[in-house]
């Protein structure tokens, strides 16, 4: 059996993954994933969103135009923001895209769905952990 650095093993191991993205690559080469549709246009991380704005008490947010980049839709949030509540604003932004990612990453490569719910708890926990660790 080939040790794990081998390059043989390594192909191998590449061309597992390869199969197994396969399907997903043919969507993203169709254009119909992009930055924009995983951090705010597609089905899955608006409920996400709209459940985190429930959560913390931010339903007026839910009035700010999605049209445009991830970045400009960031901004006009985060216009609508206190100053004092930025902080915050921005880590619940950056641990829901980062959240995204690792659902979207379970789904293409371990074929693992969890739920809106589930996402959802995940970005709560990860701020309340840095919460813990940094202080509010």
């Amino acid at each position: 059996m080939d040790s794990p650095a081998s390059e043989d093993s390594y192909s191998r191991q590449f061309a597992e993954a390869w199969l197994a993205t396969r399907s997903h690559l043919q969507v993203v080469q169709a254009g119909t994933e992009s930055i924009n549709h995983l951090c705010k246009d597609c089905t899955f991380s608006k409920g996400v969103w709209d459940l985190l704005l429930s959560w913390f008490n931010k339903n007026d947010l839910r009035t700010v135009s999605q049209q445009g980049s991830v970045y400009g839709w960031w901004k006009r949030l985060r216009r609508m923001v206190t100053t004092q509540e930025r902080r915050l604003f921005d880590g619940l932004v950056i641990y829901f895209w980062w959240e995204l990612w690792k659902e979207r990453n379970r789904r293409s490569f371990q074929n693992v769905e969890r739920s809106v719910l589930a996402v959802t708890s995940f970005v709560k926990e990860d701020l309340n952990l840095r919460r813990a660790a940094f202080g509010p």
